[in-house]
C-alpha cells in the first residue's frame, strides 16, 4: 500500500514564509513514509486584496515559493523521496489577472504536470 499525505496550512501573503511552511510539511510527509503530498489551492499566498493578488503573482520559473519546494524535494534522502501536488497563482501575460494553476512536482523537483482551472463564467460556450 502506498501512503499519500494531505498538507493543510493557512497561507499568508509571504511567498517565502509559505515556502518554508510547505518545506516542513514535505519533511513531515516524507518522514511518515508518504510517497505523495497534496497541498491546497493557493498555497503560494493569500493576499489581502485583488490588487495585491495580482502584484504577488510570479511565473513558476521565478517563484521563490516553487524554488523552495524544488530545493526541499531535491534534498530529501533517497529513501524519503516523494512527489507534490500544489495549487499556485500565475500571472496572465498582461498581468491584469491571475491564473489558478495546479502543479505536480516529481521527487526531483521538476514540474511534470500543470492544470489551469477554467471558470465557466469566463468561457463563451457556443
Amino acid at each position: 500500500m502506498v501512503l499519500a499525505a494531505a498538507g493543510q496550512f493557512c497561507a499568508s501573503a509571504s511567498l517565502a514564509q509559505n515556502g518554508k511552511t510547505v518545506s516542513k510539511l514535505i519533511f513531515q510527509a516524507a518522514n511518515a513514509g508518504a510517497k505523495s503530498l497534496f497541498l491546497p489551492e493557493a498555497s503560494d499566498y493569500i493576499a489581502g486584496s485583488p490588487a495585491e493578488t495580482i502584484a504577488l503573482a510570479e511565473p513558476v520559473t521565478s517563484s521563490p515559493f516553487i524554488r523552495e519546494i524544488q530545493e526541499t524535494l531535491r534534498g530529501l534522502p533517497a529513501d524519503k523521496k516523494l512527489e507534490v501536488s500544489v495549487g499556485v497563482h500565475e500571472p496572465t501575460e498582461n498581468r491584469d489577472r491571475v491564473k489558478n494553476t495546479l502543479l505536480w512536482l516529481n521527487s526531483n523537483g521538476e514540474i511534470t504536470e500543470r492544470y489551469q482551472k477554467i471558470h465557466l463564467f469566463d468561457v463563451d460556450i457556443k
